[in-house]
């Protein structure tokens, strides 16, 4: 399985990725919200994507809403 982790702190990615990574997850780290719309076109690779709560956390909902609507064209990607 493969995940999108979206986290701007890199000591988060680290305890992060170790966790997942003991769990058989494939992890590939962004870290800015830029950098994950530059990414939208491979949103169908990954089996999911994790946003965290180190973004803006008053611009979470809104990021959330934009991912999750481009996710329309990926149906087997999760958020």
């Amino acid at each position: 399985k493969r995940l999108l982790l979206c986290a701007n702190s890199q000591l988060r990615i680290d305890v992060m990725n170790k966790m997942l990574a003991n769990l058989g997850l494939e992890i590939t780290p962004i870290r800015t919200p830029n950098e994950l719309f530059s990414a939208a076109k491979t949103f169908g690779e990954y089996d999911a994507i994790m946003l965290t709560d180190t973004f803006e956390p008053n611009k979470l909902p809104s990021l959330s809403k934009t991912v999750k609507s481009q996710l329309r064209n990926h149906p087997n990607t999760k958020l």
